[in-house]
């Protein structure tokens, strides 16, 4: 796909397909929900202590499943342009941008796309969802950059 940057005048445009997190937001927002209603059963019926340890506990996981869901989706949620001088990758509002000549080579490595400088080594690595692995979108970036890499 193209569209036209501020920065640059043409450029390719990559987004690697990603599932939202639902069924771990789900699991979160009923481990705090069961929480919860553990909490206020405690409170209102004198229930033992154990009760009230749990509830708050079960409240812990799910926020901290939650937090933890949010964060790997946005790990694996980047851009990728491919324009004549530069390849770049925007991710929220954070920017990775290198002239060609610095970029030696790009792999994709499991589950990570390593762009690697002159003299090999790692510059740079961007997460890869699962799902995005076997995607056409991928094998378009993947040779979109190699034929620039192959200019240069």
């Amino acid at each position: 796909m193209t569209t036209d940057r501020p920065t640059e005048t043409l450029s390719e445009r990559y987004q690697l397909p990603v599932r939202p997190p639902v069924r771990l937001l789900l699991m979160a927002s009923f481990s705090a929900t069961v929480g919860s209603l553990e909490v206020i059963a405690w409170a209102a019926f004198g229930l033992p202590r154990f009760v009230l340890q749990a509830g708050t506990a079960l409240i812990a996981v799910g926020v901290g499943l939650g937090v933890w869901a949010l964060i790997a989706d946005r790990r694996v949620r980047w851009i990728l342009y491919v324009s004549a001088s530069s390849l770049t990758i925007a991710r929220g509002s954070r920017r990775w941008q290198q002239p060609w000549a610095n970029i030696s080579a790009v792999h994709l490595v499991g589950s990570r796309l390593v762009i690697e400088g002159p003299e090999g080594q790692p510059q740079h690595t961007a997460a890869v969802a699962p799902e995005a692995r076997g995607s056409d979108m991928l094998t378009q970036m993947l040779r979109a950059i190699h034929a620039r890499l192959g200019q240069h």
